[in-house]
């Protein structure tokens, strides 16, 4: 999810710790819970540094992923808790870090239940969970968690039971969600029996879900509101502006073996839609991954663009922006 959701989901956990008695009869410990979830529900996203340092082909490929492993879990808590130690004394350190591990496996969860996933897998598994049953910001999540820390921090209501509350609910929120994803899933294999794979992607309306059904040769794209579905679009899976290909792309794996952007997109994009344009002196290939959808417009592609001899002289990877920002905008790739 987006920085500033986790930042309220954290602090909502150190809000709902005070439900715990020892906790509650301690306000020393209380606020050193309380700021460990909120600084171990950031942690996992320190990965930021590599767009910082490398760009964002390295960033979005590293993302979620050792950050968000296995072994994170372990670790983030373990640093939270170690870190508060010299600003506190006589606490039971126990329960600042078993709630700063609880905050950093909410983090991971949320993350998994979102288009772009995480490797949270990871070393055992190198598989990207996404389960699309969440947008990356979900305004009902972050609107709960805002009231309720407003409530608390008014002293309307006593913040262990308001926060076991809204997580309660948020828990039951999330549930439906599922069901309703599972079952738009189901129709969608029903509906197209031929296609090769399926999702079922969530917006910012509870219900409504944009959906693709991918086949051997095209990508049909459609709408559900409520129990009525729609088909809006079907697209091929290659589009050329020339009869006839005139340069033989290579193959993906090729592809991310010569240019960090191909690498990160192949290793994160499905339903991929292809494209090819011919200028004078180019070749140029735009791949769109049709599962992030903003309005008419699908931000995240990679761009290469190749000489007439066969050479990448020239590579994008598109995560935001509209049309012509995607189309002007290039960094270096070779």
């Amino acid at each position: 999810m987006d920085t500033a959701s986790h930042f309220l989901i954290g602090l909502g956990l150190g809000a709902m710790a005070r439900f715990v008695p020892e906790i509650g009869a301690d306000p020393a410990l209380a606020l050193a819970v309380t700021i460990g979830t909120t600084i171990a529900s950031e942690l996992p996203d320190i990965d930021y540094v590599h767009k910082l340092t490398k760009g964002d082909a390295v960033y979005l490929k590293k993302h979620r992923g050792l950050t968000h492993s296995v072994m994170a879990w372990f670790l983030w808590p373990s640093v939270v808790t170690l870190g508060m130690m010299p600003f506190f004394s006589g606490l039971a350190w126990g329960w600042v870090w078993l709630w700063s591990f609880l905050a950093v496996l909410v983090h991971v969860g949320l993350d998994a239940l979102n288009t772009f996933g995480t490797q949270a897998l990871l070393p055992f598994s190198n598989k990207r969970l996404s389960r699309d049953v969440l947008m990356v910001f979900d305004p009902v999540l972050f609107l709960a968690q805002l009231a309720g820390i407003a409530l608390w921090w008014m002293g309307v209501v006593p913040p262990g039971p308001l926060f076991m509350l809204i997580n309660g609910c948020s828990v039951v929120y999330i549930a439906l969600r599922f069901v309703m994803h599972r079952r738009y899933v189901r129709l969608m294999s029903v509906r197209y029996k031929n296609a090769t794979a399926v999702s079922v992607l969530p917006t910012f309306r509870f219900n409504r879900w944009t959906a693709i059904a991918e086949t051997d040769s095209e990508l049909v794209l459609g709408e559900w509101r409520g129990q009525r579905y729609r088909e809006t679009e079907r697209l091929e899976k290659h589009s050329d502006n020339v009869p006839e290909q005139a340069f033989e792309v290579p193959d993906r794996d090729t592809l991310k073996r010569l240019c960090p952007a191909a690498d990160t997109f192949f290793s994160i994009a499905q339903h991929i839609r292809q494209e090819q344009i011919v200028t004078e002196k180019t070749f140029r290939y735009i791949w769109t991954d049709l599962r992030f959808r903003f309005g008419d417009f699908y931000p995240f592609k990679a761009i290469l663009e190749f000489d007439r001899d066969g050479n990448i002289v020239s590579g994008y990877l598109g995560w935001r922006g509209n049309r012509s920002h995607t189309e002007r905008t290039y960094s270096r790739a070779v």
